[in-house]
């Protein structure tokens, strides 16, 4: 278990708590549900977004096991890493799985 699938499950224990303050507080006192369901829909993108994490981390352990086999060439993940992702491709990080990379504005 990675730590971003015990954050993930934290998360939503968390998320489900604040929905049910959230419903408490609609039938009792009508404004005090606004923060419990913010709180809710909150912990639940962060939850999704600790379970992607989780996704990711066990596809690049499964990609270095198999680079390290011999005779096996696995191809590189999609996106090959985050930072490719988010800079359009123009850089890449330690986790980039496309092999070497050329330094920018290098022929």
């Amino acid at each position: 278990m990675t730590n971003s699938l015990r954050d993930a499950r934290v998360c939503l224990v968390l998320a489900t708590s604040s929905a049910a303050t959230g419903v408490y507080f609609a039938v009792h006192a009508s404004w005090w549900c606004v923060p419990g369901f913010y709180c809710a829909v909150f912990l639940a993108w962060c939850e999704r977004r600790l379970r992607a994490d989780h996704r990711r981390r066990l596809w690049q352990e499964e990609w270095e096991r198999r680079r390290r086999v011999p005779g096996e060439r696995p191809g590189p993940l999609i996106p090959c890493c985050r930072l490719a992702l988010h800079s359009e491709g123009a850089a890449h990080d330690r986790w980039c799985t496309d092999g070497p990379r050329r330094a920018p504005g290098g022929g």
